[in-house]
């Protein structure tokens, strides 16, 4: 296809003559190979499921210093104001945590005999493969990340007691739990340690309890109360 395209005759030449007036560089067929591999890459990429990533958010970032993420706390709670009274003054609390990015990658080298050999185009398909194996890369650090429950700026563990989102004790999930859970969240507060609004949407689990996840989250036509699925 690059021969063709740079108008070169590819009339009776050989696989390996083939390979060999091929072997230029991406700048020499941008349009070819710039587009035909991101757009493999790409393709594959969003094909590959992921049960992280509806709960993660994509963010961009120009360089690899720490990023501070500034957090603003809730307004003040408005008070009464008397008839020819004056407005008293509230505050605002403010918080940050930080991050930074780190640079994943490998290198597969294909050799010209290789290329020639390749009777049966296993390596045509290059790019999809990697572009499934970045999409599974990233969502196992999003589980990773989950797992190593790191430190915040307060010198606690993400999930912990101080933040009110871990449980007293690990128990089996089930109905209880998941409410237990759930009023854990709707009693959340914010930095002024006033209600917040954290409503519940998706159930993390691991693989061994996805049986047990849909069950707890089916929808039951109950004939009474007691059978209702909460």
């Amino acid at each position: 296809d690059c021969l063709t395209r740079s108008g070169a005759s590819i009339t009776g030449l050989a696989a390996g003559e083939l390979a060999t007036r091929a072997l230029h560089t991406t700048s020499d067929f941008p349009l070819i190979l710039g587009d035909a591999v991101n757009r493999g890459l790409r393709e594959a990429y969003t094909s590959a499921p992921s049960g992280l990533k509806p709960v993660a958010r994509a963010t961009t970032a120009r360089d690899f210093r720490d990023k501070h993420r500034v957090q603003l706390g809730e307004a003040p709670t408005l008070e009464k104001v008397p008839e020819s009274g004056e407005f008293t003054r509230g505050t605002m609390a403010e918080a940050e945590e930080t991050y930074r990015l780190d640079t994943f990658g490998r290198i597969i080298s294909l050799s010209r005999q290789a290329i020639i050999n390749d009777d049966l185009g296993a390596f045509s398909n290059l790019s999809g493969r990697i572009g499934a194996a970045a999409a599974s890369f990233e969502a196992t650090q999003l589980v990773r990340l989950l797992e190593a429950n790191a430190a915040m700026k307060d010198g606690n563990a993400i999930f912990h007691e101080d933040h009110k989102n871990l449980a007293d004790a690990a128990s089996a999930l089930s109905d209880v739990t998941l409410s237990a859970g759930r009023l854990a969240m709707r009693t959340q507060t914010g930095l002024s340690n006033d209600l917040i609004d954290v409503t519940p949407f998706a159930l993390i689990v691991p693989p061994q309890l996805e049986t047990t996840a849909e069950k707890l989250l089916s929808s039951i036509q109950a004939a009474k109360t007691d059978d209702v699925n909460p």
